[in-house]
């Protein structure tokens, strides 16, 4: 889902320079990604855990009118339910496809989390990205987002908790329309498996 507006970005030169102030014309596009998160989808699956998330990444890419980013903005809005007492420690976007690991390419910067009873929890962080080379990765998310995952690290669990490759929002909703009954039908046993542990944990079911 693609939303562009123009703004302003006004750059003040030094007086050394140019004396004037350059008023630069910078296309935002706004973009959204969804994310299930679970322990199985980490790499050795090596956490046994009822924990389970998911969330919404948006991303707004500024671009001059050369079609060079010049910012993005990237708002984590991630929720989780925790089997255990868990401490979080971070947060973070790494790039790599299912069935491997990589390096986190964007940080929330989290301050460390202490969730003392197992529940829900919840997460909004917003990060500002300047650097070119955190920009590139921007621009490879849009690209290609199933090349990039969500990470939840753990005091306990320090390689990460919980994880979840990137979609498209616009993908998930095509999908759907286009009748992916495969994708579809093993999203809803995911769902109806995880109400059933639910469930035994809350003692409503023999």
């Amino acid at each position: 889902m693609k939303i562009r507006f123009l703004c302003l970005a006004l750059l003040l030169a030094t007086p050394l320079v140019l004396p004037a102030q350059i008023v630069e014309v910078l296309q935002v596009e706004v973009i959204g990604f969804r994310v299930a998160l679970s322990p199985t989808n980490q790499i050795p699956d090596a956490v046994i855990s009822d924990s389970v998330g998911g969330g919404d990444i948006w991303i707004k890419l500024y671009r001059n009118t050369s079609g060079a980013a010049r910012k993005a903005v990237v708002d984590f809005d991630v929720n989780w339910r925790l089997g255990q007492p868990e401490t979080l420690t971070e947060v973070r976007i790494h790039s790599s496809r299912v069935g491997g690991n990589g390096p986190a390419v964007i940080d929330t910067e989290l301050t460390p989390i202490d969730q003392d009873q197992p529940g829900a929890g919840h997460l909004f962080r917003q990060v500002e990205i300047t650097d070119r080379e955190t920009l590139a990765e921007v621009e490879g998310i849009l690209a290609e987002p199933g090349r990039y995952y969500v990470n939840i690290e753990t005091m306990s669990n320090p390689a990460g908790l919980l994880r979840g490759q990137l979609r498209s929002r616009e993908e998930d909703t095509l999908g759907a329309l286009s009748g992916d009954h495969s994708s579809l039908q093993s999203r809803l046993d995911a769902q109806q498996a995880l109400l059933e542990r639910v469930a035994a944990r809350l003692g409503l079911v023999p």
